[in-house]
């Protein structure tokens, strides 16, 4: 599940991933890709779980 937002000087994504229980949110007031930051994100907690 997502929720995006863009607005004048502001960005933010919150992700929910139910199958893990994972929360990621960002919030940025700069230019810069919220989106592909919190994919880094995921794809390093990814890395660190253990199965």
């Amino acid at each position: 599940m997502q929720r995006d937002e863009v607005n004048v000087g502001v960005k933010g994504v919150l992700r929910y991933y139910p199958d893990t229980g994972t929360v990621i949110a960002i919030l940025a007031n700069q230019d810069c890709n919220v989106w592909d930051m919190a994919n880094d994100v995921y794809e390093a907690l990814k890395e660190l779980s253990i199965s």
